[in-house]
């Protein structure tokens, strides 16, 4: 499926552009791969996907640091802590990951594998939109003109 929105895009492009403009604007096919990856969505999605895996382990291994988080209550009337008076309360919790019987370890190695897997992913979405283009630079090459294909 996005071997073919690829190939439609890029074909609704050059059938779309003047042809003055085809001839002072002409394409080499690692500039048109570069192109098309710029703006091919399934590349930006693979590439966020593994930001989002990055952060994720970074998350996972600031787990064993010194953790600082802070709270506020306050009651009021009748349903409120003790006698109905105004109770506010403030506090800070403080807390350190001591031992956790392997589970630090098991989500280390699950979040480093999910960037090894974020990363065959963008590669492999940049490796068809490469294809995709390479075959549409072939065939328009072929043919002298740009190919127009409609999905059903």
């Amino acid at each position: 499926m996005r071997l073919w929105s690829s190939l439609i895009a890029i074909s609704l492009s050059l059938v779309l552009t003047p042809r003055a403009m085809q001839a002072e604007e002409c394409l080499t096919l690692v500039q048109a791969v570069k192109k098309s990856a710029a703006i091919d969505p399934s590349v930006g999605a693979a590439s966020a996907r593994l930001t989002g895996a990055e952060a994720r382990l970074l998350g996972v291994k600031s787990e064993w640091r010194p953790q600082v988080s802070g709270f506020a209550q306050t009651n009021d009337g009748p349903t409120g802590i003790g006698d109905g008076r105004t109770n506010n309360q403030l506090g800070i919790t403080v807390s350190q990951r001591l031992w956790d019987f392997g589970r630090g370890r098991a989500e280390q190695a699950s979040a480093a594998a999910q960037i090894t897997k974020a990363d065959h992913t963008l590669d492999g979405a940049k490796n068809d939109i490469a294809t995709s283009t390479a075959v549409m630079s072939l065939a328009a090459s072929l043919f002298g003109k740009p190919l127009i294909i409609f999905a059903r």
